[in-house]
């Protein structure tokens, strides 16, 4: 996420992973290209585009914020980098699908 930008709650997770990829190589699209990173859960998606038998990108994301955290499962959970662009997407629900609060 570029620095200074709020970050989009709007966003797909498509979208919002290659906010993060784009964060991780500071901005520098080339870096993202060049990226060797291939343990990365996000690895396969970082250009933002559909990717042949895609998998749901909520788990991805989820499996990205547990690397993050060295796999402890709180702390996905009680996670305050609310900067992150992956952090509205770390409990791995899909948020489009949740209805409405009364």
């Amino acid at each position: 996420m570029k620095k200074g930008a709020p970050r989009q709650l709007t966003w797909l997770p498509r979208r919002a992973i290659r906010e993060h990829c784009l964060w991780c190589c500071e901005d520098r699209e080339q870096e993202i290209e060049a990226c060797a990173s291939e343990r990365c859960p996000l690895h396969r998606f970082r250009f933002g585009e559909a990717v042949p038998g895609e998998e749901d990108l909520h788990a991805v994301i989820r499996r990205k914020c547990l690397d993050c955290v060295m796999g402890l499962r709180s702390e996905v959970e009680s996670c305050t980098s609310v900067d992150c662009s992956l952090w509205v997407f770390r409990l791995a629900k899909n948020l489009r699908l949740k209805p409405p609060s009364p």
